[in-house]
């Protein structure tokens, strides 16, 4: 079930499809006489499906917002043609005849009707809960063979680590030799999320990490703050900016 519900694999599935994982998981969760390893890959794998969960009740939640304002719109312009055929049929009803018209006639200025837009919204800032998933989903990510499951989260252009600003394909390429000198690799979070807004609709996400690392007889482990610049990108959010410092 863990390779199942593996990062680049749940987008495929049906809805009642995750809500199957998710029970099977939580009973997972619940059962105090399983190993702590077990109990924590359940957790992870639950924040993950959650937060597939909920981003596509976010994606059904704008499609309906846009057929309701598209609505909306078409309303409101025959709403303005009726009213100016009403206008046209009175005035033609009140026209007096030509005999009546005196000498001279002023043309009388006609109104152009103004169609009213849909003014657009600011996306509303991400919620804790939320940003929490996305960085849950983005650990799990790092565990997944399949390097483009992690590279999806990052936009076309990141301030990476020490590199400076990279493209996508540079970061990719990174994540492959990471992957090739770590196969082995375990990451989670190892407490609570810290959010600050930064200029215009960013946030900044700074987080504990544990990490072991294993190839062979070689091995790594630790803890870091893992810093993540995120923007949103649609419906999404996507990484900025990553970099990260030695943990206290």
């Amino acid at each position: 079930m863990v390779d199942r519900t593996k990062p680049s694999k749940l987008r495929v599935f049906a809805e009642s499809e995750l809500q199957d994982c998710q029970d099977y998981f939580l009973e997972i969760q619940s059962d105090s006489t399983l190993p702590p390893n077990e109990i924590i890959t359940a957790s992870e794998r639950l924040t993950l499906i959650r937060s597939e969960i909920n981003l596509r009740h976010g994606d059904a939640k704008h499609g309906q917002t846009q057929r309701l304002a598209r609505w909306a719109i078409g309303v409101g312009i025959v709403s303005i043609a009726l009213a100016i055929i009403s206008g046209v049929a009175q005035r033609l009803a009140n026209k007096p005849t030509q005999k009546s018209w005196p000498a001279a006639i002023e043309t009388p200025a006609v109104a152009t009707p103004t169609v009213p837009t849909a003014t657009p919204q600011l996306s509303p800032a991400p919620t804790v809960r939320r940003l929490r998933d996305y960085v849950s989903a983005f650990v799990l990510a790092g565990l997944d063979p399949h390097v483009p499951a992690e590279v999806n989260f990052f936009a076309d252009r990141v301030r990476y680590y020490d590199q400076g600003v990279i493209d996508r394909e540079k970061v990719r390429e990174d994540l492959q030799r990471y992957a090739a000198r770590w196969p082995e690799r375990r990451f989670w979070l190892a407490g609570d999320i810290t959010v600050e807004p930064q200029n215009g609709n960013r946030v900044r996400v700074t987080f504990p990490l544990r990490y072991e690392l294993r190839k062979g007889a070689k091995h790594s482990s630790g803890k870091v703050d893992k810093i993540l610049v995120l923007e949103p990108a649609g419906d999404d959010l996507q990484i900025v900016a990553v970099s990260e410092r030695k943990a206290e």
